[in-house]
């Protein structure tokens, strides 16, 4: 059972050093509760990122009260129309203070909602491969989100998104 889902992160590019990441989850999924009348919410936090372009693959985040390190560890690419993109990427936080781990997230990101199990398959493989499925990258550390049924604010303006702090809020109804 999955108490959130159709979690997304979606990224623009606002400066030549800074993205901002929209993180959008519903909370809770219908079903997971007992009763089937319980009220889901979309939840947003918009996020700051921090990057610098001599350095790719790593950036700063800033959320959930706290500036945290992000490390994109792999990237599969596609080309359509002669233009490359990518198509999927592994992301990983890791937060530690005075020599403890106090947290690790490990994102399999993908450019759409799904992705095949052969695509998923792959993702693990590398995983193992970098190393970091002993830090919660395999398929009993990961939490899978369901994407079904999901809507997402198609922007970023506070008439959308209402009053943001450093904690995900409700959606403003619509």
């Amino acid at each position: 059972n999955y108490f959130c889902g159709c979690t997304r992160f979606n990224f623009t590019i606002r400066s030549n050093n800074m993205i901002e990441d929209m993180f959008t989850t519903t909370c809770p999924m219908t079903g997971v509760l007992p009763g089937e009348d319980v009220a889901k919410k979309i939840y947003t936090l918009n996020m700051t990122i921090q990057y610098d372009k001599s350095k790719p693959g790593e950036f700063l985040e800033k959320g959930f009260a706290y500036n945290f390190p992000n490390y994109v560890l792999y990237v599969w690419k596609k080309t359509a129309n002669g233009k490359t993109y990518y198509d999927r990427s592994l992301q990983m936080q890791c937060v530690e203070a005075a020599g403890k781990i106090l947290f690790v997230g490990i994102n399999f990101l993908a450019r759409g909602p799904k992705v095949s199990k052969a695509e998923l398959d792959e993702m693990f493989d590398k995983a193992k491969e970098l190393g970091i499925d002993r830090y919660g990258g395999d398929r009993a550390g990961m939490y899978m989100v369901k994407h079904d049924g999901c809507e997402y604010p198609v922007s970023t303006d506070a008439s959308v998104m209402g009053p943001r702090s450093d904690f995900p809020g409700p959606l403003m109804d619509k």
